[in-house]
């Protein structure tokens, strides 16, 4: 997944990967549903999950425990995003 053979990093770069992957894709949901073209998000949402289709078949793969800590960093960094003062 991540461009990265250095073994000691490539877990590292991997769970990043995941948790921006599902960071967006939570955006295109959210951002969608209060979109004034209700019909915008559903091809979105389609087309960004078979693009990045590789990096949620790996999340997959990762134990209970692991795939919780990349959701809820995803989930973190949008409130962190979404909900911070802009300056």
């Amino acid at each position: 997944m991540a461009q990265t053979t250095d073994p000691k990093v490539k877990p590292l770069a991997d769970t990043a990967l995941g948790i921006m992957a599902l960071y967006v894709f939570e955006l295109i949901l959210v951002d969608g549903a209060i979109c004034e073209d209700v019909s915008a998000w559903g091809p979105q949402a389609t087309r960004y999950m078979t693009t990045f289709r590789p990096v949620f078949e790996y999340l997959k793969t990762l134990p209970f425990e692991e795939k919780k800590k990349v959701i809820g960093a995803a989930v973190d960094h949008d409130h962190r995003t979404r909900f911070s003062p802009q300056g």
